[in-house]
């Protein structure tokens, strides 16, 4: 169903839309200059892709992401067992600034309360 808009940004998009993508693409004697399907055999031909080279191509993929998640893993080891972890966390703050208090956002820990309760409700009726 096509919208008869003014505004022309809907009316080009609602064009684009009157002829979905369907995933059949074929290159035959179609003579629908409409059909969003016909595309011709140079582009299918670059689009198809070998199985072998498919495989391949997802195994690299896969290997890929094994070795990035054991690299994260052993980043995240190192920095669990770093030594001067505790030296770090006990050098002297220089902000000069006071720490926020519940003066600072009037109602914000009646709020907090009360979402600590709607949860706590939910979690028990579920």
């Amino acid at each position: 169903m096509s919208i008869k808009s003014p505004n022309p940004l809907i009316a080009h998009l609602d064009g684009l839309t009157a002829a979905p993508f369907i995933p059949e693409l074929h290159d035959d004697d179609c003579d629908d200059l409409a059909c969003a399907r016909c595309v011709p055999s140079s582009e299918i031909s670059r689009l198809d892709v070998p199985l072998p080279e498919l495989i391949r191509q997802v195994d690299e993929m896969a290997a890929l992401k094994r070795q990035r998640m054991a690299d994260a893993l052993l980043v995240e080891e190192r920095h669990q067992c770093d030594p001067d972890d505790d030296r770090f966390a006990s050098l002297p703050c220089s902000c000069t600034a006071g720490l926020a208090t519940n003066e600072d956002y009037p109602g914000f820990a009646a709020w907090i309360t009360q979402q600590e309760a709607l949860n706590e409700k939910a979690r028990r009726t579920a």
